[in-house]
């Protein structure tokens, strides 16, 4: 009878070092997480605007990582696939960063790009994952120009984000097979489609609602331009 509670009080002990364990592994992470995005809020007021968008980006895919975690937990499938997305989009954003740096931000920066490391490191993310990284922009950029089209713009450009709809639905059709060759020829046409777009963007930039909303999806491609390397004379064609 004593062995048998002795046993049950040992396997009791383990399951709660267990647990414990694993709470402070997600207090941690999700510590590094905030830190990240700390850092962020903390270099914009010495970022250039045009520059804003890639931050708010970057800065919008590590809380995307904090809320799976808060609605599903550490140890779910879509919390994982966040915690990729995000590594994926700091590894793609290293000559942005480069680009940025200055004497006040070179720190951070750096605080920054090695938080992440850390993150990819313990959530066990090689180099050279399989990445879905075209899927995730083109739906972050149809998630933006849905909202965009609720608040005050022009009606021309409600009607051309509209029109642009069934050509963006079919590129996320196709880019969810990952990042192909036909991911990258649907998602360059998007980039130059919306590229087009810029004139129209600019005029509505200096309404409050529309301006992040704005500066995201400038963020967004030019994320997208710098991983499937497209240069600015091919959004331009």
């Amino acid at each position: 009878m004593k062995k048998t509670i002795l046993k049950t009080l040992i396997a009791g002990l383990m399951v709660l070092t267990s647990w414990a364990a694993h709470a402070n592994d997600d207090d941690n992470a999700m510590k590094d997480l905030n830190t990240v995005i700390d850092n962020i809020t903390d270099i914009k007021p010495y970022t250039e605007r045009g520059d804003l968008g890639r931050l708010i980006m970057l800065q919008k895919s590590t809380q995307k990582v904090l809320d799976s975690i808060d609605a599903n937990g550490m140890a779910n499938n879509k919390t994982m696939n966040a915690f990729l997305e995000m590594c994926i989009s700091f590894r793609y954003s290293q000559a942005f960063f480069i680009a940025i740096s200055s004497s006040q931000t070179t720190a951070t920066i750096k605080a920054i790009q090695d938080t992440v490391r850390k993150i990819s490191t313990e959530r066990g993310f090689d180099d050279s994952p399989a990445t879905q990284v075209t899927s995730n922009v083109l739906n972050q950029i149809a998630r933006v120009s849905d909202q965009l089209m609720k608040v005050d713009i022009s009606s021309n450009l409600k009607q051309k984000l509209n029109q642009l709809k069934p050509q963006l639905g079919q590129a996320i059709a196709v880019a969810r097979q990952g990042d192909r060759p036909n991911a990258f020829a649907e998602g360059n046409k998007i980039y130059s489609a919306y590229y087009q777009l810029s004139p129209d963007f600019d005029k509505v930039m200096s309404s409050k609602e529309a301006f992040n909303m704005v500066l995201e999806l400038q963020g967004l491609m030019e994320f997208y331009a710098e991983f499937a390397q497209i240069s600015a004379s091919q959004g331009a064609n």
